[in-house]
C-alpha cells in the first residue's frame, strides 16, 4: 500500500510540473517575467522592464506574481501580481490559451472591476534593456 501511495504522489508531483508554463513571458510589452514552481504554486520574477528607470538591481529579479495555486488543466487562481510601473498589487487569475499566451484576469479587490492581461511567451533575452 504504501508503494502505491509513493507512486501516485509522485504521478501527481509529476503532473503539476508539466503543466507549469515554464519560461519567459511578455506582460502587456510592460515588462517580462520567468515563471516558474513555486511552494505548489505559480510565480514570476521580473527579467526585463519596458522602463528604463525601473530596472535597478532591487527590481531586477524581484518576484511580482506569486500565490497562483492551480485550480484545473492550466488553470491558476487565487495569487497576486504586482505592477512595477504604478508600484500597485492586484488579486489575479489566470488560465493558458495556448502553449504560447496565457490570459490573466488582474483586479484590485472586486474581479468584475478588472482587466484581462495577455502574457506571451518569449525567448530569453529577445528585448533591449535586459536584466543582468
Amino acid at each position: 500500500m504504501r508503494m502505491f501511495l509513493a507512486i501516485a504522489l509522485c504521478a501527481v508531483v509529476s503532473a503539476a510540473r508539466a503543466e507549469t508554463p515554464d519560461g519567459i513571458w511578455l506582460v502587456e510589452h510592460k515588462a517580462a517575467v520567468r515563471l516558474f514552481a513555486c511552494e505548489n504554486a505559480l510565480c514570476g520574477s521580473v527579467v526585463w522592464l519596458r522602463k528604463p528607470s525601473l530596472r535597478t538591481a532591487g527590481m531586477c529579479g524581484r518576484v511580482i506574481i506569486w500565490g497562483l495555486h492551480p485550480t484545473g488543466a492550466g488553470r491558476w487562481g487565487n495569487g497576486w501580481f504586482h505592477d512595477p510601473e504604478n508600484d500597485t498589487t492586484y488579486h489575479v487569475s489566470a488560465i493558458q490559451v495556448s502553449p504560447d499566451e496565457i490570459a490573466a484576469d488582474v483586479y484590485p479587490a472586486i474581479s468584475w472591476l478588472g482587466e484581462t492581461v495577455d502574457l506571451l511567451r518569449i525567448q530569453p533575452r529577445s528585448l533591449n534593456g535586459w536584466c543582468g
